[in-house]
């Protein structure tokens, strides 16, 4: 009878030893221990230039329009230890902004990322057919109503460009009356400063900044050792609405300095901004820029090439 208590009892204790470490494996400090050694998770949402869009019309010059998705663009900044990327970019986005947004916001909570990438989401909250100003302003408002959400379930660090100002696109790609008017601009450009403002997890990028230079006078950055001002029929498909090859990797070095001060100091995906030469080089667009150059200078010496 003393064996079979004996047995009992060492098999209770079995037992109770198996179940405790069984709890242990899914306790917070096991799923803490999970969480530090994954790589960090980086979501990409918005519209057609986050997805990639490429113009098939061809462009004046009779060259071909070219150009990468910005999770590709924006490589270099996160080097050898990159993150995983979760893009959720919807080309048709123009189409059902509310929709497409909602859905792009619930799977970016889903995947609980590190940083949010938002760079063109706003542009369609703000543009588009819409019946007067104030119809302008709701859209902007369902924005920030998504935006809401989307922090309340996970508050990682989201960028988000300002609207730029696009008269002049193509009205085939961007009908006049989907473009807001200067005024209109001004206000959901306030408007968004405003709400940002409200929420230190926003970094706001310049896309205006960006855009108004891709489509007027060129950008001036550091190339072959040399500082060049590249021009907009570099950085701009024949539509004048997206960026080309060249224009993303302007894009995504401005968006990685944005990056490089807008995060937080201790943020596992803050880091120094590289050189605008190793994104040309990592999106395959250094010999179009060489070649561009290198005709802007036969042109401006009289026919003598650099």
């Amino acid at each position: 009878m003393r064996s079979i208590r004996t047995w009992f009892a060492s098999s209770l204790a079995v037992a109770v030893c198996a179940s405790s470490l069984q709890a242990q494996a899914g306790s917070p400090g096991s799923a803490t221990a999970h969480e530090a050694t994954r790589r960090p998770i980086v979501a990409v949402v918005g519209a057609s230039v986050s997805a990639g869009f490429i113009d098939p019309a061809p462009r004046a010059d009779g060259e071909r329009n070219s150009t990468v998705k910005l999770a590709r663009a924006l490589g270099p900044y996160f080097g050898e230890s990159e993150p995983e990327l979760r893009d959720q970019s919807d080309l048709l986005l123009f189409l059902a902004p509310g929709e497409s947004a909602k859905r792009q916001l619930e799977r970016t909570a889903d995947a609980k990322p590190e940083l949010v990438l938002a760079v063109d989401l706003p542009f369609w909250f703000g543009y588009g057919r819409v019946d007067g100003t104030e119809a302008r302003l709701r859209l902007q408002g369902e924005l920030f109503a998504l935006l809401e959400a989307l922090f309340a379930k996970h508050g990682a660090p989201i960028v988000l460009g300002d609207y730029p100002d696009m008269r002049g696109a193509d009205p085939r790609m961007l009908p006049r009356a989907a473009v807001p008017s200067v005024e209109e601009l001004a206000e959901l450009n306030r408007r968004l400063r405003t709400w940002a403002a409200r929420h230190p997890n926003v970094v706001l990028f310049p896309l205006a900044d960006f855009v108004a230079a891709a489509r007027g006078d060129g950008a001036e950055l550091v190339f072959g050792g040399e500082t060049v001002r590249l021009g907009s029929a570099l950085l701009m498909q024949g539509d004048r609405l997206h960026a080309t090859r060249s224009g993303m990797a302007v894009l995504a070095q401005r968006l990685a300095q944005a990056l490089s001060t807008g995060l937080p100091a201790a943020h596992p995906l803050r880091r120094e901004a590289p050189d605008f030469e190793v994104f040309a080089r990592h999106v395959g667009a250094d010999g179009e820029i060489e070649d561009w150059l290198d005709a802007a200078t036969a042109t401006a010496s009289g026919g003598k090439r650099r």
